[in-house]
C-alpha cells in the first residue's frame, strides 16, 4: 500500500501535538506562577509572624532587665543606707570624744599648781587633738554628703524603674486576659453576660470542651421554659479585630440561692481565650479598697471594662455571702467578670445591680453584688464537677438530673481547684 495516507496523519497530528504541549507549557506556568506568589504570601507571613515573636521576646527581655536593674538598685540603696547610718555612729562617737576632750580641757584651765610650760604643752596638745578631731569631723560629714547625694541618685533611679515597670500596660493584652474571655448572652427580652473558662480537651479524645460561668437569671430569663431548662442558651463570643463567633450552650447545673450557673458550649471548637481563676487564698485576702475590674455587656453592647474597689467582702443578702463592688455595672453586666484589679484574675462572677427599698425597691448601680469564686468552688463540687488543679481536666460524678439543683446535697468528689498562680 502507498505510505503517503500515514505521513499525511502523521503530518497533521504534530501540529495538534505541538499545540497541546504549548497549552500545557502555558498551564504549568500559570501554576507554576501561583505557586510562587503562594510562596512568596507565606514567606512574607512567616517573617511577620518571626518579627512579631521577636518584638514580643524583645519586650520580655526589656521587663526582665528592668526587673534586675531594680532589684540591683534596691540593693545597693540598703548598702548605702548601712554605710550611712555607719558614719553617723562614727561622727557621734567623734561629738562624744570632742566633749570629753572639752571638759578635760577645763579642767586643766582651773588645775592649780601646774607650770606654765606644761599647761602650754599641755593646751597645744589639746589643740593638735582638736584640729585632728575637726579634720575627722569634716571627712565624716564630706562622706555622709557623699553617701545622701549617692541616696538621693538611687531614689531617682528606683522612681525612674518604678514608673517604667508601672508604665501604661499593653492594650492588646488586657483585651485578651479581661475583655475576650467575656461573652454575651441574649435572649428575645434579656440581655446579659458570661465568662469562659479555659478550653480542654473533650473526655471522648474528640475535640475540645469549653464551660461559661454566668448568673442563673440570666439564663432563667432567656429560657423559654424555666422549669425545663433545656433550650440552647445562645453564646456570642467577640474576636480579636472586632469579629464575633456565635455558639450555643447547654445547661449544665445553676443554683438560684447564688444566682450562679455552669454551661457547656455545643461546639467543640476550642476557643482562643479563656479567664484565669484566683485561688482560694487570694480570694481569702480580699478587702475592701482592693482595686477591681468589671467586664461585661451592659445593654446589649460589646464587652466594655469598668473599675472600682471592693466595698465589702462580706456582705449578706438572705444569709448568703456576696461580695459588693463599686465599679460602675448596669443592665446586662449580670453573669459577667469581676477580675482582680492586679493580677487580672477572675475573682467572682457578677450576680445583680443592688436594689434599695422593699415597697418600690430602688436601682443602685454602682454597689453590685458579686458571688465570691469560693463559693462557686464549694456549690461546683456539691454538684459533682471537679477540676483539676491546673484546670486540665472537668469530671462528672453521676448526680441527680442536668439542671437539678442539688446544693445542699454532700460532696463526694474532690474539691473545684482553680489554677494556681
Amino acid at each position: 500500500m502507498p505510505r503517503w495516507p500515514t505521513i499525511a496523519i502523521i503530518a497533521a497530528t504534530v501540529p495538534l501535538l505541538t499545540a497541546l504541549g504549548v497549552v500545557e507549557h502555558r498551564r504549568l506556568d500559570l501554576r507554576f506562577q501561583e505557586l510562587s506568589a503562594e510562596t512568596q504570601q507565606r514567606r512574607a507571613e512567616n517573617r511577620a509572624a518571626l518579627e512579631r515573636a521577636q518584638r514580643e521576646q524583645s519586650e520580655r527581655t526589656l521587663a526582665l532587665e528592668a526587673e534586675l536593674d531594680l532589684e540591683r538598685t534596691l540593693k545597693r540603696t540598703s548598702e548605702l543606707a548601712a554605710e550611712l547610718a555607719a558614719a553617723r555612729a562614727r561622727l557621734a562617737a567623734l561629738d562624744a570624744e570632742l566633749e570629753r576632750k572639752g571638759l578635760l580641757l577645763e579642767a586643766l584651765d582651773t588645775t592649780v599648781g601646774q607650770s606654765r610650760s606644761e599647761a602650754l604643752a599641755q593646751s597645744q596638745r589639746l589643740v593638735q587633738l582638736e584640729v585632728l578631731i575637726n579634720t575627722r569631723l569634716d571627712g565624716t560629714a564630706r562622706a555622709i554628703e557623699s553617701a545622701e547625694r549617692r541616696l538621693a541618685h538611687n531614689d531617682g533611679s528606683l522612681a525612674e524603674l518604678s514608673t517604667a515597670l508601672h508604665s501604661r500596660p499593653d492594650s492588646a493584652a488586657l483585651w485578651r486576659l479581661l475583655m475576650a474571655p467575656v461573652v454575651q448572652i441574649a435572649g428575645r427580652y434579656t440581655v446579659g453576660s458570661g465568662v469562659l473558662l479555659e478550653s480542654q480537651p473533650h473526655p471522648d479524645g474528640e475535640g475540645w470542651r469549653t464551660f461559661v460561668l454566668t448568673a442563673w437569671h440570666v439564663v432563667r430569663d432567656v429560657q423559654s421554659d424555666p422549669d425545663d431548662p433545656r433550650d440552647p442558651v445562645p453564646i456570642a463570643i467577640y474576636l480579636e479585630g472586632g469579629g464575633k463567633r456565635h455558639e450555643s450552650a447547654r445547661l449544665l447545673a445553676h443554683n438560684r440561692r447564688l444566682d450562679v450557673a455552669l454551661l457547656e458550649l455545643d461546639s467543640r471548637t476550642a476557643v482562643p481565650y479563656g479567664t484565669r481563676l484566683a485561688s482560694p487564698e487570694r480570694l481569702a485576702s480580699l478587702r475592701p479598697f482592693d482595686p477591681v475590674t468589671a467586664v461585661g455587656c451592659p445593654l446589649g453592647n460589646d464587652p466594655l471594662p469598668s473599675t472600682g474597689q471592693v466595698s465589702s467582702s462580706d456582705h449578706r443578702v438572705d444569709g448568703t455571702r456576696y461580695l459588693m463592688v463599686n465599679a460602675p455595672t448596669y443592665i446586662g453586666n449580670s453573669g459577667g467578670a469581676i477580675y482582680d484589679g492586679i493580677t487580672h484574675e477572675l475573682i467572682g462572677v457578677f450576680a445583680k445591680i443592688y436594689n434599695h427599698g422593699s415597697a418600690r425597691p430602688m436601682i443602685v448601680p454602682h454597689m453590685g453584688l458579686v458571688v465570691p469564686l469560693d463559693g462557686v468552688y464549694t456549690w461546683l463540687a456539691d454538684e459533682g464537677y471537679t477540676f483539676d488543679g491546673a484546670i486540665a481536666s472537668l469530671t462528672h460524678a453521676p448526680r441527680p438530673a442536668i439542671g437539678k439543683q442539688t446544693h445542699d446535697a454532700a460532696p463526694d468528689e474532690p474539691a473545684f481547684l482553680p489554677r494556681p498562680r
